[in-house]
């Protein structure tokens, strides 16, 4: 690789090292500071947190954990303790008031799979956020953002088919208030498919942005609901960082599971791609387990540490 092909990230730091001696669950980035992280005791790390099972349900993915496990939240550097959680495949996000939303990403008709957590650990309301998360992400006023992926938008698990509830999930993208109603369904622009799996979900300050199959589109939500979007010759791609009119995915199928492609904002398509290399100082290649997109960053997660690329920082060309 010649420099021109590689993107260097900023080594934050271990996030490990913030829940010690506990080991990490979930984490949730934020768009300004330090992600929010889910912390349970080491010894309680053979918990099944995410694997399918049940004899009677050996398709399915676990609504809960086979026993409950001790949760600790830790936001901006301040440990709270949770009790016991069952929450199978969580997710966690920051909230105003140092309130904490915690969201298990499957769930049958009238569970309630998303928690509003006081600052001192309580749990102050509980709600259905729907079954197939692919992400969720909240800002700064409160607003909750949760994207779904297949199964969540067309229904799986009890939902829809003709016998149970439409799903949650059905627009692909869906804005939350913390009283746990809903105040936006996504509809896609005139002439655009709709979502049927969200891939990237980016919440920023200014815009709400969404790439999706089938088409594989970069669609931009402002605050009153209205959307605009761009076409890209990118599949696959799991995060996306705006800044301006450049724009970075990252990840692909096959061999592009970890490149990154940066691009610019034309009226109507993403062009002027180039592929990179995201690495270290030393010019390591960096292979996360996570990535995601907050606003003008990209966050990275290899092992237990926390890479980032912020866009306002690149060279102009």
């Amino acid at each position: 690789m010649t420099p021109a092909d590689v993107l260097e990230a900023e080594r934050v730091e271990d996030l490990a090292e913030a829940v010690e001696p506990l080991a990490i669950v979930a984490i949730g980035f934020a768009e300004h500071g330090r992600p929010a992280l889910l912390a349970t005791a080491k010894d309680s790390s053979s918990i099944p947190f995410g694997r399918t099972g049940g004899p009677s349900e050996p398709s399915f993915p676990r609504v809960t954990t086979e026993r409950p496990w001790p949760a600790t939240a830790n936001l901006m550097g301040d440990a709270v303790d949770l009790g016991d959680l069952s929450v199978a495949f969580p997710f966690v996000q920051p909230l105003p008031n140092g309130e904490l939303l915690i969201v298990g990403g499957r769930c049958r008709p009238g569970d309630e799979n998303a928690s509003v957590v006081a600052a001192n650990g309580a749990r102050r309301l509980s709600f259905c956020a729907g079954d197939g998360i692919e992400s969720v992400q909240t800002t700064r006023s409160g607003d909750i953002w949760v994207s779904y992926f297949d199964e969540g938008v067309f229904g799986n698990f009890g939902w829809g088919g003709g016998r149970g509830p439409a799903p949650i999930g059905s627009p692909g993208l869906v804005r939350f208030v913390t009283d746990g109603s809903i105040s936006y369904r996504f509809s896609p622009p005139s002439g655009h498919d709709s979502i049927a799996d969200c891939y990237a979900l980016n919440v920023g300050e200014d815009h709400v942005w969404a790439y999706y199959y089938t088409d594989f589109d970069l669609v931009r939500i402002d605050h009153a609901g209205s959307t605009r979007a761009w076409s890209t010759d990118i599949a696959g791609a799991r995060a996306v960082a705006i800044h301006g009119d450049r724009v970075l995915f990252f990840g692909g199928y096959g061999d592009d599971r970890n490149a990154a492609q940066l691009g610019r904002l034309d009226r109507s398509d993403v062009d002027d791609l180039r592929t990179l290399a995201i690495c270290d100082s030393a010019g390591r290649r960096i292979a996360p387990d996570l990535a995601v997109g907050r606003g003008r960053c990209l966050h990275l997660l290899a092992g237990s540490t926390w890479w980032r690329v912020d866009l306002a920082t690149l060279p102009d060309r």
